[in-house]
């Protein structure tokens, strides 16, 4: 499931390495730790949260939250 969630989304970017999900942004690169089947908190940054909006099996949009 994890690996339907990486894509481009804006400036952003989310990939699928070594088992696991990254989130890229401007320079910075942090592991997503999955909190559901949607929500994701990004490792070392306890405060940001990622959510995937998903249509038909698909992820369509990320929010941050």
């Amino acid at each position: 499931m994890l690996k339907t969630y990486a894509g481009v989304y804006g400036e952003r970017r989310v990939t699928f390495e070594n088992g696991g999900l990254y989130y890229q942004r401007i320079g910075s690169k942090y592991r997503l730790v999955p909190m559901t089947a949607t929500l994701l908190v990004a490792e070392g940054l306890e405060y940001f949260r990622i959510e995937f909006v998903v249509k038909d099996g698909k992820a369509v949009e990320l929010v941050g939250l």
